[in-house]
């Protein structure tokens, strides 16, 4: 709007006319210096609406004061809301003055009974027991005129705002004697965007004589869905809104009071064939018209900002401000968003390698990287996915594409209230297929391989959307993955990151052609078979770009765990305890306990095969979540994430070399290793930026560059990691001690090791735990280096560590870890001699051949 404004203002030739349902007219005019609005009325049926009060006063409802709706009663903040909860601050300007004196001059009209249940109501609170008596007989009736109740359709919409309110309010209605038998029971459906797409279409059917449909719907059914033979809307006033919190890299779902343009668009769902009669439940008459706002916040303000960021450089409007900063174009818009979140953007673009400032001056400019991120239809992130999996051959670009439409998209998994536990079983099912010895269970692959099963499907048939049905999948949010990718590999294409000329109508066809596929790993193939791209790799590539959003595990003291095929607990176990989780806070850089989310196919994990966790998002809601998550070798960290440098600690155990990731992260190393380690990342480093760099302006692959051997022998290296489990002390001692001894001397040696910490850099990070196993399981005590207090492990048996004293944050491992063990090994061998493997690996990697000369 910025620049199509600063564009009329040069041409004032060009008539332009901006249409919406929803926007604000006069402040949309304003921006446009004055420009005239015109309102069109809908061919809607009117429709009647009632409030608060009056459900109150045709009901006759009488409070429980017991209820989570009441002042006082339950958890005091209404369903399924905590003391903490952050949205009492968010609605807290818009909520009504329900004192006995405002109450007595507002609403004498309603009755006694009325006036004492609206003083002792919480207002932003669900009353399950009002909507129920609201629903049951001809209650709904009574609040319209006769001569439009006989017109009216007989079906009724409930708006909530979550599918677990929609399930609450669904089984109350079972309960009650009406709704309990069929075929009741079978019409009283719930509609949102997480059921199947039998159960949405069910919602659109006609109920038989005699029979009301009830469909309890979060906000899909505002806009997006028309349902024909709805007559009655009852609304909560609740919905569900995502806000991102740029200074602390945090998303939260709040559940806050709709505006009144989110009202009358829900109100207008009763009016859409025949007048219509709508109860906004939620809300008194005084409180919608005068209190809550107008329109949501728009997404500016409660969005990441770093691709609107990158846009304005793309089109160059930060170079109309003497300035040179994106900041001060975003303060132009029309609703600015605030600038400590712009300057955060900021700071993770430059992280991320997109943008670059100038030093003295602070001007900005867009990297290589960057120009390129701007013109992909993605964010920022998974831009840099897909753009580094195109250096890693056609299966790796298929697999990033893959993995980045899914998080462009709707989660493709579906979660039907009555079968959760089956979709979540199917959804791990995946999941393991993708399980190897270094990358253990991952939302990110479980995407991954569904995707591969159902595209290797014929297209023909029923056979797609049979398995679609059966292992709970959206068969439409699969197609628009296929799409997307087609789309996406065009975009690689035109920009010299795959060969030239890939359309996606031709990839389509391609795809048709051959095997029914989506079409792009043949595009990118070419006729042969290309090596498969390991989930090593992904989980690499998912670390270069969702850097430094990771999670450092640590098992809880008196843990215990049963080994599977993998070295690893599948499944659940309520018995045993889960990792414990932290993450470090983008402000303050201290450590934050998280939760694995509770639809990831890792939170009922017992045991991990990594200690560090990447994810997608940090979520607020009930508590602090991280969403899509993926475990990482620690060896993708020091090659993949953030900048890789000598640590700052002079005593590193066993004769050591310390290595520090992004300031925070410590690894250790054998010292002969440190120079090769450092070497491969700068060569790593300088081979993909340059690579980045000459796209679009070279036709130099990688082989040319003398790289591709460089990116095997990484890809190697990632494939040898072995995986680990992070353990914690056990409880006993002493014979107990004695058995680990005698299993450490059957057990084969181990070859590396790893350490990493919390600690936020200096001298060798602040607080936290220590661990360093030189076996599977087994303990001595130890000091570690570094500053800080915390907890230190020593495991040099098979079977578990014991307790000591440390003088740093930092995690030590080696060795696959079972029960009482620590975590995964990286490169610190026994005994002082690598791993012939790794050494092998490493010395390709970095030897003066001719190849590397020439790269």
């Amino acid at each position: 709007l910025l620049a199509l404004r600063d564009l009329c203002r040069r041409r004032t030739d060009l008539k332009v006319i901006l249409m919406s349902a929803t926007m604000d007219k006069d402040l949309f005019g304003r921006y446009f210096g004055g420009a005239p609005g015109l309102t069109v009325p809908g061919r809607t049926f009117p429709v009647d609406d009632f409030f608060l009060e009056d459900a109150l006063r045709v009901t006759g409802h009488v409070l429980n004061s017991r209820a989570d709706w009441a002042i006082g009663g339950g958890k005091g903040k209404g369903k399924g809301k905590g003391k903490d909860d952050s949205r009492e601050d968010l609605d807290a300007p818009k909520k009504e003055d329900l004192s006995a004196m405002a109450v007595g001059s507002r609403y004498a009209s309603c009755g006694p009974l009325a006036m004492a249940t609206l003083r002792g109501i919480e207002q932003d609170a669900v009353n399950y027991d009002l909507i129920v008596e609201l629903l049951r007989g001809d209650t709904l009736s009574r609040l319209g005129s006769g001569e439009a109740v006989r017109a009216r359709p007989s079906g009724i919409l409930v708006f909530m705002s979550g599918a677990k309110e929609i399930e609450t309010l669904q089984e109350l209605l079972w309960q009650t004697d009406e709704f309990r038998a069929e075929p009741a029971r079978s019409w009283v459906m719930p509609l949102h965007g997480g059921l199947p797409t039998d159960d949405q279409k069910k919602v659109f059917k006609q109920a038989p004589a005699g029979v009301r449909k009830i469909v309890i719907s979060t906000n899909v059914a505002e806009t997006a869905v028309t349902i024909n033979d709805i007559g009655y809307v009852v609304d909560t006033c609740r919905m569900k809104e995502m806000r991102y919190d740029a200074i602390r890299c945090m998303s939260s779902l709040d559940d806050t009071v709709v505006s009144r343009t989110n009202a009358r668009q829900r109100r207008g769902r009763a009016g859409r064939v025949a007048p219509g009669l709508c109860v906004h439940v939620g809300l008194t008459k005084f409180r919608h018209d005068t209190l809550i706002d107008d329109h949501q916040p728009p997404e500016v303000q409660r969005t990441p900002l770093e691709q609107l960021i990158l846009r304005i450089h793309a089109a160059g409007l930060h170079q109309r401000d003497p300035s040179g900063k994106a900041a001060a174009i975003c303060a132009r818009l029309l609703e600015p968003p605030n600038p400590a979140f712009v300057a955060k953007a900021v700071e993770q673009l430059v992280r991320l390698g997109a943008l670059k400032l100038e030093l003295g001056t602070g001007r900005e400019s867009l990297t290589p990287l960057g120009d390129h991120l701007a013109h992909l239809p993605l964010e920022a992130r998974l831009g840099k996915l897909v753009l580094y999996g195109a250096a890693f051959g056609p299966a790796a670009t298929d697999a990033a594409l893959t993995v980045a439409a899914a998080l462009t998209s709707r989660n493709p998994f579906l979660a039907p209230l009555e079968s959760r536990e089956e979709a979540h079983k199917a959804k791990r099912k995946f999941a393991d297929k993708m399980v190897v010895d270094s990358v253990g269970p991952s939302d990110h692959m479980a995407v991954l391989a569904a995707y591969r099963e159902w595209d290797s499907l014929s297209p023909q048939g029923d056979e797609r959307y049979e398995f679609c049905r059966s292992n709970f999948l959206s068969i439409k949010t699969l197609q628009g993955m296929a799409e997307l990718k087609r789309s996406l590999l065009e975009t690689l294409s035109e920009a010299g990151f795959v060969r030239r000329g890939l359309r996606s109508k031709d990839v389509l066809w391609t795809g048709r052609r051959h095997d029914g596929s989506d079409g792009v790993l043949l595009a990118l193939a070419q006729g042969y078979t290309p090596e498969p791209c390991e989930p090593a790799l992904v989980a690499a590539l998912l670390c270069a770009a969702l850097f430094p959003q990771v999670a450092e595990a640590t098992m809880p003291p008196g843990s215990q765990q049963k080994k599977n095929k993998w070295g690893a607990k599948s499944g659940s176990n309520e018995n045993q305890a889960k990792p414990k989780l932290m993450v470090r806070d983008a402000e303050t850089g201290e450590p934050v306990r998280v939760k694995m989310h509770p639809g990831s196919v890792s939170a009922q994990e017992t045991t991990l095969t990594s200690p560090y966790i990447v994810f997608q998002d940090l979520v607020k809601s009930s508590q602090l979540y991280v969403r899509d998550v993926t475990p990482v070798p620690p060896l993708a960290l020091a090659l993949f994430s953030g900048s890789l440098t000598i640590g700052t600690s002079r005593s590193m155990l066993g004769g050591d070399a310390e290595l520090m990731v992004d300031g925070w992260i410590k690894l250790a190393v054998p010292a002969r290793l440190r120079q090769p380690l450092l070497e491969m990342r700068r060569r790593l480093d300088t081979l993909l930026s340059g690579w980045v760099g000459k796209r679009g302006r070279s036709e130099a692959g990688l082989d040319e560059q003398g790289g591709a051997e460089v990116l095997r022998q990484i890809v190697q290296l990632l494939s040898i990691q072995e995986e680990c489990t992070p353990s914690a002390p056990p409880p006993a001692a002493g014979k107990w001690q004695q058995k680990q001894q005698q299993q450490q001397q059957k057990k084969p040696p181990q070859t590396f090791k790893w350490i990493s910490g919390s600690g936020s850099g200096g001298g060798g990070g602040g607080g936290g735990n220590s661990w360093k196993a030189k076996g599977s399981v087994g303990a001595t005590p130890l000091k570690s280096a570094g500053g800080g207090g915390g907890t230190a492990w020593k495991a040099k048996g098979s079977v578990g560590v014991a307790a000591t004293k440390s003088a740093g944050g930092s995690f030590i491992s080696p060795g696959r870890l079972g029960a009482g063990g620590a975590a995964p090994p990286l490169i610190r061998p026994q005994k002082r001699v690598a791993s012939p493997a790794f050494a092998r690996a490493v010395g390709a990697t970095t030897a003066p051949a001719a190849k590397a000369r020439r790269g």
